[in-house]
């Protein structure tokens, strides 16, 4: 018996295991796990109108332009979707139409280059956790014939994420 204790100290004792005989006194200690889970932050802030101003109604295309800026969290995905408008032309595509009083007027929204805001197609992205700023036109092309007027429309532009 007492060679079977002798070999069973010298096994633990190999593999770094000591008997709690072999300690005078034990101490023992605790340690706080904590996490704090919070939802990913994203923002959406339109750089203002995109305003045509005055234009004089003849043969005639015009461009204006807006920016807008998203913030998403580092490494959070998010989708931009853009709505058809007040006045909806279509339910997909890209045609929108701003209206008067009596008329209405039929513009396309792009982002840089030849990229098209469609009505409810997702810009996909990753969030950085800065801000990324995305260029917004509007295009219209009208003949002689459009009756003037002053011309409106409100697109919503949602951040998914």
């Amino acid at each position: 018996m007492r060679k079977l204790k002798i070999y069973t100290a010298a096994v633990l004792a190999m593999l770094g295991v000591a008997s709690s005989d072999a300690f005078a006194a034990t101490q023992t200690a605790t340690v706080d796990v904590n996490l704090v889970a919070i939802a990913p932050a994203g923002s959406i802030t339109v750089n203002g109108p995109i305003d045509f101003g005055t234009v004089v109604v003849a043969d005639a295309a015009f461009t204006a332009n807006t920016t807008f800026d998203v913030n998403v969290s580092n490494g959070t995905p998010y989708a931009i979707t853009f709505d058809a408008g007040l006045y909806i032309s279509a339910t997909s595509g890209n045609l929108r139409n701003m209206m008067s009083s009596t008329s209405a007027l039929a513009y396309y929204l792009t982002g840089q280059g030849t990229s098209t805001w469609d009505i409810g197609v997702p810009l996909n992205g990753t969030g950085t956790g800065t801000v990324a700023q995305f260029p917004i036109y509007a295009k219209v092309s009208f003949g002689a014939s459009l009756p003037t007027g002053s011309y409106s429309d409100t697109v919503t532009i949602t951040l998914a994420y």
